[in-house]
């Protein structure tokens, strides 16, 4: 579901390839700036089918890449600089 807040200001094409994306099932997020001051904020990014999904809840942290999920466990922020080293290792 898309917040009022994000609704009110994306383009309705843009709005309904969103809830498209969603609708197939696809893994589809949505960013919002949280601005409405055209000079600070003002963005929305969207997106579908990213190659890695990290998803904490509590200790529940897992790991989604390469079309399957990797239990992490643990400190949610522990996964995410492993994800950071493991990019700057390869570039």
């Amino acid at each position: 579901m898309v917040s009022p807040a994000a609704s009110a200001r994306l383009p309705d094409a843009l709005l309904d390839e969103f809830e498209d994306l969603r609708a197939r099932g696809a893994p589809a997020f949505l960013l919002e700036s949280a601005r409405p001051d055209p000079e600070h904020g003002r963005e929305t990014l969207f997106g579908a089918r990213p190659a890695l999904f990290l998803y904490a809840k509590g200790a529940d942290v897992r790991l989604w890449e390469a079309g399957r999920w990797q239990r992490l466990g643990g400190d949610p922020f522990e996964g995410l600089r492993a994800l950071l080293r493991r990019g700057a290792e390869r570039a």
